[in-house]
């Protein structure tokens, strides 16, 4: 899945050079990026990206779960 993803790494802040799986795992910090006006600005295609990188996340979370409930 990986590979549909064009930014593979933080551009900026406390996860500069950290690849975004790993930062769109830091919840607080997504939110707050989203919140921030100049971010948005500057990096509306990063974090359209990161969203949609969240969505995949909690998506896999669930059918994990859902899998581990019908003993799968």
């Amino acid at each position: 899945m990986e590979s549909q993803y064009v930014f593979k790494t933080m551009p900026f802040g406390r996860y500069r050079g950290k690849p975004l799986a790993k930062v769109v795992r830091d919840r607080s910090y997504l939110r707050w990026l989203l919140q921030e006006p100049d971010i948005q600005r500057r990096y509306p295609n990063m974090l359209a990206e990161m969203k949609q990188r969240r969505y995949d996340l909690e998506a896999s979370r669930e059918l994990n779960r859902m899998k581990r409930g019908l003993g799968l």
